[in-house]
């Protein structure tokens, strides 16, 4: 999903640094330069040459400022501006001296501005011609300085964003091994599902695994948070369920369990909601046990029922005991999963997609095949919420028996 990117806003505050200096030194030639475009004749003192490339420099720095802490950039860039009018006065009042205030540089006087052209001796000019040619080299050296700064701070970013970028793909293409393939077909169930991440790699994953022809368990997780962090979780997440159903696949005992590796290996602020179905054909039993995650909905031609457990989610509390319900399913029932993305999934209005629409679209679907149903429940989203991106992870599953 295409999300906009700043890399002022991005980088550390070293490389901002490097960067800023480097700016400055570029547009701080500014101010050597405009010494240099005054009349030949005109003997500039070099305070108001470091006060001109200062004032110059750090106004650009200003602007670049601006990028990051407006409230910062915006006073600085006004006092460096305007300061940058006054350097005779700010350089009169640095050397005591009283002077006459030019564009850009100062002259000694005594009582009176002389009326007469000032005539320089041989040695004058060629001290003057000698200041300039070194002011030349002081524009020359920013310059080169300058660009040198730009270059090391955008080459040492672009490394840094290709490495991100290589290590998002892996963990990109580790997740979408993760899921199921789908659509899941058998002699009795039919599954479909999607993920569809908020950022580059999230943390909604779902799991279809048949423990036999008779028994199919359907999971969905949304892990607290997005990116590389939460998507590592929901891969964690999801080995430790097929771990524990390899022992016991009752939902609530397997909750117990992976509330308690999730417990042991996350940190305290990060969870994981949990919903699981399993469905047994012989007796047409479900048993869903879900963990502080959306209900799952029901349909079975006449209404939608919502499925629910009163449970924490997983990770919070070590040894925590969670509930299951326990009812019957029909041929041709539909069963729909999903995570918070897709009842918050809001338009340009700021109107969110909400369970009631989920529920009326899930009752709609109740005759039509598992990719079916799920396609137009999905393409109801999308006609929603129009070309606004996401702003959550969202996963949509639907079961057909």
């Amino acid at each position: 999903m295409a999300t906009s990117f700043n890399i002022i806003h991005s980088m550390s505050y070293k490389r901002l640094l490097l960067l800023a200096f480097g700016v400055g030194c570029l547009f701080g030639i500014i101010g050597p330069l405009n010494i240099l475009m005054l009349s030949p004749e005109k003997n500039p003192s070099w305070t108001a040459v470091f006060l001109m490339t200062f004032f110059s420099g750090a106004t650009a720095f200003s602007i670049l400022a601006l990028f990051r802490r407006w409230y910062i950039g915006v006073p600085a860039l006004v006092l460096f501006f305007f300061a940058s009018f006054f350097v005779g006065s700010i350089e009169e009042f640095l050397s005591g001296s009283r002077t006459i205030e030019t564009p850009w540089i100062t002259i000694e006087i005594g009582d009176e501005i002389p009326a007469e052209p000032v005539t320089l001796t041989a040695e004058q000019l060629k001290a003057l011609q000698r200041k300039r040619m070194y002011i030349g080299f002081l524009a020359i050296n920013l310059l080169g300085i300058g660009y040198a700064l730009v270059i090391t701070a955008i080459t040492q970013e672009g490394r840094d964003r290709a490495r991100l970028a290589t290590e998002i793909s892996i963990a990109q293409n580790i997740q979408k091994s993760l899921l199921p393939p789908s659509p899941f077909t058998n002699a009795w169930c039919e599954v479909a599902g999607v993920t569809i991440p908020a950022t580059e790699v999230g943390g909604d994953y779902f799991d279809i695994v048949e423990l036999s022809k008779d028994l199919i368990a359907i999971a969905i997780a949304d892990v607290s948070g997005h990116g590389v962090g939460a998507g590592m979780l929901a891969g964690m997440t999801k080995s430790a369920f097929r771990s524990q159903l390899g022992h016991n696949s009752s939902p609530s005992v397997v909750l117990e369990n992976l509330n308690n590796t999730i417990f042991e290996t996350s940190d305290r602020k990060t969870f994981v909601t949990f919903a699981f179905l399993l469905l047994e054909r012989k007796k047409r039993s479900v048993h869903v046990a879900t963990a502080g995650h959306p209900a799952i909905l029901h349909a079975n031609g006449s209404k939608v029922m919502e499925i629910r457990s009163p449970n924490i989610p997983l990770g919070v509390k070590k040894g925590q005991k969670f509930r299951e319900q326990r009812g019957k399913f029909s041929k041709g029932d539909l069963f729909v999963l999903h995570t918070d993305g897709i009842v918050e999934a809001a338009n340009k209005q700021g109107e969110e997609f909400g369970l009631n629409r989920l529920k009326e679209l899930a009752f709609q679907s109740a005759g039509n095949r598992a990719p079916d149903a799920h396609s137009s429940i999905l393409k109801a989203i999308q006609l929603f919420v129009s070309s606004k991106d996401l702003q959550d992870d969202a996963t949509l599953v639907v079961v057909k028996t």
